[in-house]
């Protein structure tokens, strides 16, 4: 009655009775008991009809998200959000308190947050697209050390049943899962991977010795020599157990630390080994017959080196040594990792000198896989040239030199993050607008078409505008007014291609 009376008033039934649902929502949200409903709902007549009707109005199955979010316990709300989902509503379910507490719903929500992962992964990781889609896969995946667990299991069986795209993607994914878990502390992280290798609950002491390092962060001579002897045998354990990201990495430290050396000389030959075995899969032939030739080459070379830059603080002696070892990737990375410590060490103030930006410009060449490490490096070394108390066009000049750097890196593919970093450099007021400039000059020298669209949204920008490109700049420079003429024609004609 009173409905009519207001709908005469307003002139407008929907009106009213989107205010009194409104209303009521607002009321039941606030006074729900979670305890007394579950007592009695099973009683109630039609209850299922009743809860099928509901949940086919948007506004009752938005506050059943609420009250279940707020009430995660509660059987009657499960049931609710059950009989939501079954009616084709799991989309709307995006609150991961709501999802775990069905199978179903929350794998639902797993793989949008994994497919989202997946369609942003052409433009790369460090993208900020990427970064976002991969944000909100940890908070799916990170609810619970049983959700994660379960994530890994999933892309497990990508990866194992999948040999083409998706399994790599699914790789990468599942190894960026381990390291947030690492940082999170999940102390079995490591036994779940473990586990999801197979044959690996016969070699309990080679997982029990790398899990006891992985847990206290830090290597031990003792079990260092046991895993050498274990992988040494004419019987080694799988690879697998000292292929673990953090445990590579720590050997890495060990060895290539600026600050000195770690361990104690007799025993080093014993890193050696197992960070060559770790990157080359084994010290044996796939047939199992005939010696392992690069993992063979890889220690020998990592044995020079070590012996080059832990015998003196100037390497540009034996720098056709390091020329040569850089194409072995475990040798990349510690090199790249030894020149991150020497160039920002704290004890002195280092310059990008010839010899280091040749061979950061090697391993960016030839290592993609450390294309991610090498650009962190740069922006590290970038910031530090901004915060030293020098003349302004000294910084400039420093600046420049790792700019190049930069435009190396995006000419060998790592494009992307390379163009985000340096308009963001621009809008922070970190960059000088010639060096903007010098930068998308250069851009341009070494670029040719068709050009995607993720680049022309990220590189267009720096061309239009006007602090860097003014109108008399731009007539002067072919190569700018070309590129922003082609760009708008294949605009408007729709025929700008994607990545």
């Amino acid at each position: 009655m009173l409905a009519e009376w207001l709908s005469d008033a307003t002139g407008s039934w929907k009106l009213v009775h989107e205010c009194l649902e409104k209303s009521l929502s607002k009321l039941l949200e606030k006074r729900f008991a979670a305890n007394l409903m579950d007592s009695k709902y099973e009683t109630i007549e039609d209850f299922d009809e009743w809860l099928s009707e509901l949940v086919k109005h948007s506004p009752w199955r938005k506050l059943i998200y609420k009250l279940a979010a707020q009430s995660p316990r509660s059987k009657f709300l499960k049931k609710a959000v059950q009989v939501s989902s079954a009616a084709g509503f799991q989309h709307e379910i995006t609150d991961v308190r709501i999802a775990i507490q069905q199978v179903e719903i929350y794998s639902h929500l797993l793989l949008k947050s994994i497919d989202t992962c997946f369609r942003k992964y052409n433009d790369g990781p460090l993208t900020e697209e990427y970064e976002k889609a991969f944000s909100e896969v940890c908070h799916v995946v990170f609810y619970s050390e049983q959700t994660y667990l379960f994530t890994q299991a999933l892309l497990h069986e990508i990866i194992v049943n999948d040999k083409n795209e998706a399994a790599i993607i699914c790789t990468h994914l599942s190894q960026a899962l381990q390291v947030e878990a690492h940082k999170r502390d999940y102390q079995d992280t490591f036994d779940i991977n473990m586990a999801l290798s197979t044959g690996s609950e016969i070699f309990g002491e080679v997982k029990q010795i790398v899990l006891t390092m992985l847990s206290k962060k830090s290597l031990n001579p003792a079990d260092i020599i046991r895993l050498y002897d274990l992988y040494s045998s004419s019987e080694p354990p799988p690879t697998e157990f000292i292929q673990y990201p953090f445990f590579i990495d720590m050997l890495i430290d060990s060895l290539y630390c600026y600050e000195g050396n770690k361990i104690q000389s007799i025993h080093r030959s014993k890193y050696i080994f197992l960070l060559s075995y770790a990157s080359c899969g084994g010290s044996r032939s796939a047939d199992g017959e005939s010696v392992n030739e690069e993992f063979e080459q890889t220690k020998s070379a990592m044995e020079s080196v070590l012996d080059s830059i832990r015998s003196e603080r100037d390497p540009t002696r034996h720098f056709h040594l390091l020329l040569n070892a850089i194409t072995f990737p475990s040798i990349a990375s510690g090199i790249l990792y030894y020149i991150h410590g020497f160039l920002l060490s704290d004890q002195i103030l280092s310059d990008l000198q010839l010899f280091h930006i040749v061979l950061l410009d090697e391993i960016a060449s030839n290592h993609p896989a450390l294309h991610i490490r090498l650009f962190e490096v740069l922006c590290a070394l970038y910031d530090r040239q901004s915060e030293l108390l020098q003349p302004a066009e000294v910084i400039i000049e420093k600046q420049r030199i790792i700019l190049d750097r930069f435009i190396h890196l995006l000419s060998v593919g790592f494009s992307l993050p390379v163009l985000e970093k340096i308009n963001n450099l621009f809008y922070e007021g970190q960059i000088d607008v010639s060096l903007a400039r010098y930068f998308a000059i250069d851009v341009l020298d070494i670029i040719d078409p068709p050009y995607s669209t993720a680049f022309v949204e990220r590189f267009l920008p720096i061309l239009l505008n006007r602090e860097i490109f003014d109108k008399p700049t731009i007539l002067k420079m072919p190569t700018v007014q070309e590129f922003i003429q082609r760009v708008t024609n294949d605009r408007e004609e729709g025929a700008v291609q994607t990545s």
